[in-house]
Formats: structure tokens, C-alpha cells, sequence
């Protein structure tokens, strides 16, 4: 965050590119299982979505190094629990138009089973 406003203690958000195809993105709904054994109910972007955000993410000039690596590790992990777990959940232009198309076409061979 950036440190704005009259005030020295005031915070505002700062803008992140890309960041509008998450909270675009349908909603994504699970039931994990706690610790304890208890039902968690959990909401999240189209999981899709997010590994083709973190690909798109980790390609870009100005992050930092290591972030990147991070950023590739998770669109990679993303992409195969839902080529494995979640197989309705194909990879398709009509289901994710909410993706700019050079975004869309980076992340498919993410989307390719092994």
C-alpha cells in the first residue's frame, strides 16, 4: 500500500494490473474438510482464471525474481490440481472471455494433461 492523504497514518490501495480478471471471474465454490473434521466452505476466483493471472504475472519485466518463480510455481500447481480434480472445468475461450485473448492463448499449455 502507499502511504497517501493529509494524515502520515492514512493508507490507500494501490492499483494492481490485472487484478479486475480475478474479481471478475465467477465465483468458485468448495467444501473442504478442517482439521477437526468440519465443513469449510470456501469462495474463490475461477481457479483457471488464477493460474492464467499468475502465468501472466510471473512474465512481467518489473517483478522481482523470485516472486516470479513463485508467481509460475502456483499458476503451474493451479492449473494441474484442475486439470486433475476438476475436470468439467475445461480450458475454453467461451467460458473465460473475461481473460484478454494473449492472456488466454499464454496460459492453455498449462491446461494441456501430460
Amino acid at each position: 500500500m502507499k502511504r497517501i492523504g493529509e494524515n502520515e497514518g492514512e493508507f490507500v490501495a494501490a492499483a494492481i494490473v490485472g487484478l479486475e480478471w480475478l474479481e471478475n471471474a465467477r465465483q468458485f465454490e468448495a467444501i473442504a474438510i478442517d482439521e477437526k473434521g468440519e465443513p469449510l466452505r470456501i469462495v474463490s476466483p475461477d481457479p483457471r482464471v488464477f493460474a492464467a493471472h499468475k502465468l501472466w504475472v510471473s512474465q512481467r519485466e518489473d517483478r522481482e525474481p523470485l516472486k516470479r518463480q513463485r508467481d509460475r510455481a502456483q499458476a503451474e500447481a493451479v492449473a494441474e490440481l484442475t486439470i486433475m480434480h476438476f475436470p468439467h472445468l475445461p480450458y475454453a475461450a467461451a467460458e473465460l472471455s473475461i481473460l484478454p485473448k494473449a492472456v488466454f492463448d499464454a496460459a492453455m499449455p498449462l491446461f494441456k494433461p501430460a
